[in-house]
């Protein structure tokens, strides 16, 4: 954006749409700092205004078209060199997280409990926590500096009643939750991650608040003022700090991605830890039903011998009576005996059986 003494002005960049016009205000506004000129490079990245450059004259200055297009060059330069930096540093904290996460889960390999895996000094190093908490079975597994057990359920209830399934990441928690205001010091902004599809089963990480403290060349609030007359640009650049509260450091992509392949690993050793306690519980309870069965085939041999033997006692008179005294006894009295007999032989067969 080029203009000289308010009059005449084109644009460098379609994103200061907003100041391509010569308004009122714009030149109101320059009349106030005592501008004669301006020139103001503005700064792409992805797409979005990242920044600018603001060049003044106190008097009406021509700037070159040659000028301006080498200022235009150079501010794409420059917007180069911010994905240039940005990418190393992702690359270097995409490295570090990586580390982390290998270490982790070696420890999370060899663990069959959450408390090792919470305490494990690599978990924070993941995407550069203070805190983190894990919730398994409604058991909750906290490491470094976490909100208390009752504020860290209250988080899982409300958040999972809204992204169970999706995960979330924020470094402004009191914007989602405000009461998490109560607690910024530990947990201003958190990275949360859902550990089952049919459970509040998760894992945590926080992060505090980092106070901020910002200087403005004027108080944006009140950039403009309106009065009978019409809008009116603010007089005064004096000065003006704004204090930032209840915020955490921005998570960066390389943390959220760590974050999550970390998650999905912790998903699947729960997995494997509920089977090989379902595989426990089960061999536990063969190994009872197999006592059971030694004592019940004991209970079993010692019932049977006790009652053939008065069984074989039985047949063994019946038979002596019908083969000693048979020719003594009626013949009713001999149906009888030999019907006895029979139901003995029965009844033996069944306790075999």
């Amino acid at each position: 954006l080029y203009t000289v003494g308010g009059g005449d002005n084109s644009s460098l960049d379609l994103s200061l749409s907003v100041l391509r016009s010569t308004s009122p205000i714009h030149v109101q506004y320059l009349a106030n700092m005592g501008v004669g000129a301006t020139l103001t490079i503005s700064l792409i990245h992805k797409g979005r205004l990242w920044g600018l450059i603001a060049c003044h004259h106190y008097s009406t200055k021509v700037i070159p078209p040659n000028i301006r297009i080498a200022a235009q060059l150079q501010g794409h330069f420059i917007a180069s060199q911010i994905d240039m930096r940005e990418a190393n540093e992702a690359y270097d904290i995409a490295r570090k997280t990586a580390v982390s996460v290998e270490r982790t889960l070696a420890v999370t390999k060899n663990s069959q409990t959450f408390e090792e895996i919470t305490n494990s000094e690599h978990i924070l190093g993941i995407c550069n926590a203070s805190g983190v908490a894990i919730l398994f079975k409604n058991q909750l597994f906290k490491g470094g500096n976490t909100p208390a057990d009752n504020d860290i359920r209250r988080i899982i209830n409300d958040i999972s009643s809204k992204h169970l399934h999706s995960g979330l990441h924020t470094s402004h928690l009191a914007e989602v939750l405000p009461y998490a205001s109560e607690f910024a010091d530990v947990a201003a902004g958190l990275s949360y991650h859902p550990l089952s599809m049919l459970t509040d089963d998760c894992i945590i990480w926080f992060r505090p608040e980092t106070v901020t403290e910002i200087n403005w060349g004027g108080d944006p609030n009140k950039a403009i003022v309106k009065d009978e007359k019409g809008l009116h640009p603010r007089k005064s650049f004096e000065l003006w700090k704004e204090v930032v509260k209840n915020k955490a450091k921005p998570w960066m992509q390389p943390e959220l991605d760590a974050a999550a392949n970390f998650a999905y690993s912790l998903q699947k050793h729960m997995a494997l830890l509920v089977i090989s306690a379902e595989e426990e519980r089960y061999r536990r309870l063969t190994e009872t039903l197999k006592k059971y069965n030694e004592e019940l085939e004991n209970i079993n041999w010692i019932s049977t011998h006790d009652l053939q033997e008065p069984l074989r006692k039985i047949q063994l008179m019946a038979s002596r009576i019908l083969t000693q005294e048979e020719e003594q006894l009626s013949n009713k009295t001999v149906d009888l005996v030999t019907r006895m007999n029979a139901s003995a032989g029965r009844m033996q067969t069944l306790l075999r059986d």
